[in-house]
């Protein structure tokens, strides 16, 4: 159904990796925050029709206040607790 918004998502991030990689020395990447702002840009595509992360991104001040607002969310959500999946 969203399938050419994902593979979209997905090409850009690998561009990404090719580009850090153009010279010959290695480069690292943060995973961790690399598939965050996949699965945001990702999401908020599917809903809105825009990105938030990224280069390509929709108007920087709207993605600065989009940004806060996940972060606090993500902080006032607090740990995630394991029987919230598993049925006991």
């Amino acid at each position: 159904m969203f399938h050419d918004i994902r593979a979209d998502e997905v090409r850009s991030l690998i561009c990404l990796f090719f580009r850090g990689s153009n010279s010959r020395e290695f480069q690292s990447f943060e995973m961790k925050s690399t598939f965050f702002e996949l699965t945001l840009n990702v999401l908020i595509r599917i809903i809105a029709g825009k990105r938030y992360y990224g280069e390509h991104m929709a108007d920087l001040e709207e993605a600065n206040w989009f940004k806060r607002i996940v972060t606090e969310t993500f902080e006032l959500s607090g740990a995630t607790n394991i029987g919230d999946f598993v049925p006991a």
